[in-house]
């Protein structure tokens, strides 16, 4: 049966769906161009939706409007930020989910293409995305018309078979642990250490593919069964008693079924990635539902010729003998047991398939062929193949992604790596502060990367209240991890002091990385790297800043022969010429051009030599009392854009007055979608409790850290928690 219904501004659909008969709502919008006309649509919407309760709900058409700026090109009105919030408001009251867009970033264009928005989209309610997972919406060609069509479609795509992954929940099986210690005693296998090790997890995960089908099988499936012979047994009750056999029966099926309901909770928490939640909060609605939301969202200084590295002048700070000697000393057993336990127990596994949860659990049975494993790489410096492998997943940056650049490529490396690693990382940890000079600020004990934002907006600061003119040169490099040079990576650990032995120890790390694209779930061929960092390896931190110390050595060789002035700040006089927090780098000096074209010459000589290639189109000049012509001609040899005060360095707005309401905007918008409407609508007042402390009253400490909170942000942000909290029903 299908019912029509309309109002102003939008005709709708409803109709039965499935043997549950869920009912189904599509609703059609035109929106008025006018915010008053938009705000009586909403509404009415609203309020229709309230009146006939839960269902699958699709509102679609041409909103008139967007939801963050991004998502206009070309003009940007005052009236623009109150509509954004009022429809945001709505989308949240209404609990609906925005879709990724696909195909392109607008909908909606004017002839001249100067203009465009991105107006019509779909909007989808948690319980229209849990029937249909795989729903995307697509922008389609536009031809004469000035909207592009959108298609809402569910198609569920082959990608091939799912890699094997460790589950929490086995543990809960006293059996499970037994079953693991048996299988690993009977495997015989010989070889080196980590060959040994990789094998017998190999030969571990068919055993345990076996005991899953049998022991666990399917969980839905048990579940439901289950449910139909107790509800089998209730039935019998209501015309005769049951025997004391059919009780017993009774009782032991309810055991079963909260049995099968614990695991079926710990799998899809497993799977939720919430590393706030807790086990036993019966919120398995909310992970069930953000498991589908995963699913969904010019003087060259220095350069290398013939073999010969022209950097060999410049000055490096360099580890003593007794440091070198530390690097290498023997791995002790408690040393390999903290890097296993420093390790987070529920990260994503790699193509292993075993999470650093199921090495921990099981480290009675495991640990001696991990010891012998470490051992062996310690003396030959040496992993065999496949050991090093490495499954590499591309998170989104934004809602709409539509290339590769708005993907976050991060790897998942196998446990035997990442324990590697994690040591290595233990040891260079203890000498880095001596080789990486006080000016870079990540991963280094002792400094903090809120001293980098300091020392920024002193540097603003002073040029305002002095008058004084300076030139901000923010970098964007261009993939700076999977760019890095191996051969310079080791030529600037040589000229750091470090030891052969432990050369021979990172190059082992490096040339056995291979790495498969994670698609979708499903893995792709493997192939070889030949350069680059992986995101997700303990160790790659460190190394970038061995790497990136290279355009520091650059910087302070051109100011040294006067190439290059910097900004002297403080009663000292103290030179400034860059800020470091790993690829986040600020160049800072006298807005001269000599200072333009040495700074030109200088990046990319560092990007012959290193592989960090500067992104020049995506680079920010900030000309700080600067002529405006001047500041043009600059921009335009460098080739690069123009950003003015505030600008952001490390998620911080430099030279904002942290009075103004509109530099907490983002806060409370960061707040307003982890507080998402269907979220409170699934969790338990327990749940909701453990969100708000562990995950919301935790984002506004980097503002707080460096802002004064206004009166007026801080009870609206109360505000919010309080109504995320305290919600009525």
């Amino acid at each position: 049966m299908i019912t029509l219904f309309s109002g102003d501004g939008f005709l709708g659909v409803v109709g039965e769906w499935g043997y549950d008969k869920i009912p189904c709502f599509i609703v059609n919008i035109y929106s008025p161009c006018d915010l008053r006309g938009k705000k009586n649509l909403w509404e009415e919407i609203h309020k229709i939706k309230n009146s006939y309760g839960s269902g699958r709900w699709c509102i679609c058409g041409d909103f008139n409007t967007v939801r963050l700026k991004s998502e206009r090109k070309g003009v940007h009105t005052r009236r623009e930020e109150k509509e954004m919030l009022c429809y945001n408001q709505f989308i949240e009251d209404v609990e609906l989910i925005d879709l990724p867009l696909g195909g392109g970033k607008y909908t909606w264009f004017r002839p001249n293409r100067i203009i465009a928005s991105r107006i019509d989209r779909f909007l989808v309610s948690q319980e229209w995305l849990t029937q249909w997972p795989h729903c995307s919406q697509k922008a389609l060609q536009r031809d004469v018309s000035d909207h592009r069509p959108i298609l809402l479609k569910d198609i569920r795509l082959d990608w091939g078979p799912k890699p094997f992954r460790s589950l929490n929940c086995w543990f809960d099986d006293p059996s499970f642990l037994g079953f693991v210690e048996e299988k690993w005693k009977g495997f015989s296998v010989t070889g080196w250490g980590a060959f040994i090790l990789k094998e017998k997890l190999k030969h571990l995960k068919k055993s345990i593919k076996e005991w899953n089908k049998q022991a666990f099988g399917n969980i839905h499936t048990q579940i439901e069964e289950v449910k139909r012979n107790i509800n089998s047994l209730d039935s019998i009750v209501e015309t005769r008693s049951l025997n004391e056999r059919k009780v017993s029966d009774r009782r032991n099926l309810n055991v079963k079924l909260w049995d099968l309901l614990n695991k079926k909770e710990s799998l899809l928490l497993q799977k939720s990635r919430l590393k706030w939640a807790r086990e036993g909060d019966s919120n398995s609605s909310f992970f069930h539902m953000c498991v589908n939301k995963r699913r969904k969202m010019n003087e060259i200084i220095g350069l290398d010729v013939n073999g010969k590295w022209l950097l060999d002048g410049i000055q490096f700070q360099q580890l003593n003998t007794h440091q070198c000697r530390s690097l290498t000393r023997p791995f002790t057993a408690e040393e390999i047991r903290e890097a296993v336990w420093s390790c987070e127990s529920n990260k994503s596994p790699g193509s292993d398939g075993f999470n650093m949860l199921f090495i921990k659990k099981c480290w009675d049975i495991l640990k001696n062929d991990i010891y012998k494993a470490v051992q062996d790489f310690q003396e030959h410096g040496k992993l065999p193949r496949g050991t090093n492998s490495s499954f590499l997943v591309l998170i989104q940056k934004n809602s709409s992604p539509q290339d590769l650049g708005d993907f976050r490529p991060i790897s998942l490396i196998r446990s035997l790596y990442k324990i590697i690693a994690k040591l290595l990382a233990g040891r260079i940890k203890e000498v880095i502060s001596d080789i990486i000079p006080e000016y870079h600020y990540a991963f280094v004990g002792g400094r903090n990367m809120l001293d980098g934002v300091v020392i920024a907006n002193e540097i603003v600061d002073l040029t305002k209240k002095k008058h004084k003119q300076c030139m901000i040169f923010k970098i964007d490099f261009e993939k700076a991890y999977d760019s890095v040079c191996w051969s310079f990576l080791d030529y600037m650990m040589s000229r750091m002091g470090f030891c052969s032995k432990w050369r021979s120890w990172i190059r082992g790390c490096l040339v056995s990385s291979s790495i498969s694209i994670f698609l979708n779930g499903s893995p792709t061929e493997e192939f070889k790297m030949s350069k680059g960092l992986r995101q997700g390896d303990p160790l790659a931190p460190f190394l970038f800043l061995i790497v990136a110390e290279g355009l520091g050595g650059l910087m302070r060789e051109a100011t040294k022969g006067r190439l290059f002035e910097g900004f002297s700040i403080g009663q000292m006089d103290l030179n400034i010429t860059h800020l470091q927090f790993v690829d986040d780098t600020l160049l800072i000096g006298k807005p001269s051009w000599e200072n333009v074209r040495s700074l030109k010459a200088i990046l990319r000589c560092f990007e012959l030599v290193s592989g960090l290639k500067v992104n020049f189109s995506k680079s920010r000049l900030i000309g700080i009392h600067v002529e405006e012509q001047n500041l043009e001609r600059m921009v335009m040899f460098l080739n690069c854009s123009i950003t003015f005060i505030p600008f952001v360095y490390l998620g911080i707005p430099i030279g904002a007055q942290y009075k103004s309401l509109s530099l907490w905007n983002p806060i409370k918008d960061r707040m307003k979608s982890k507080l998402s409407a269907w979220k409170r609508r699934h969790l338990s007042f327990g749940g909701r409790l453990i969100l708000l402390k562990s995950v919301l009253s935790s984002l506004p400490l980097f503002y707080l850290s460096f802002f004064k909170i206004p009166k007026a942000v801080s009870l609206s942000i109360t505000k919010i928690q309080r109504a995320f909290l305290w919600v009525e029903g």
